[in-house]
């Protein structure tokens, strides 16, 4: 499963007032299913994609 969040920051990382642009932050989900329930789950956030939104990284 992968999942995309949107949402508008407050603040940059560098405490500046924000442009209030949308952003996105992107993640992937796996489930490990057992006996018709969740038993486990695993989760990867790209939090690169997310700092260089806010200016937090310049690549």
């Amino acid at each position: 499963m992968s999942l995309k969040f949107y949402t508008r920051p407050v603040v940059t990382k560098k405490g500046e007032p924000c442009r209030h642009d949308p952003m996105t932050q992107t993640a992937n989900v796996i489930f490990q299913i057992r006996q018709n329930q969740i038993s486990r789950t695993w989760l990867q956030v790209d939090h690169l994609g997310l700092l260089q939104q806010i200016g937090g990284v310049a690549i």
